[in-house]
């Protein structure tokens, strides 16, 4: 995310893969512990920055209570080649549309087939 300092995007990036691994948001503690920061009130101040530039949000009055927000929800990109063979490529169109007609994100689904496509060829 453009206009976030290397320390917010690095705990931005702790938030995400802890997320994405265990389904639940990190305490203070294990981003500091993660990150090699002495000082919790260090990870809270840049957590705080983080809800100002609008990246994640914080339940009030819950433990691990941080959450993503905007595309900071998504998996972390990966590259992808820019041709994918046309078959794959109207498999992914399909799963797409078919989640559009479910109500999910179109988008998310379709990059994410190709993903999973690429992933297991590599």
């Amino acid at each position: 995310m453009a206009g976030l300092t290397r320390g917010q995007q690095r705990v931005l990036a702790f938030i995400q893969e802890t997320i994405f691994e265990t389904g639940v948001a990190p305490s203070y503690e294990e981003i500091g512990a993660g990150l090699g920061y002495a000082s919790k009130s260090v990870v809270h101040r840049i957590v705080q920055q983080l809800v100002e530039r609008g990246a994640i949000s914080i339940l009030p009055n819950r433990t691990r209570s941080i959450q993503l927000l905007g595309h900071h929800r998504h998996k972390r990109w990966v590259e992808v080649p820019a041709e994918p063979p046309a078959g794959e490529l109207d498999e992914a169109r399909a799963a797409a549309e078919t989640a559009r007609a479910q109500g999910e994100d179109p988008y998310w689904v379709f990059w994410q087939a190709m993903l999973d496509r690429y992933q297991r060829e590599s």
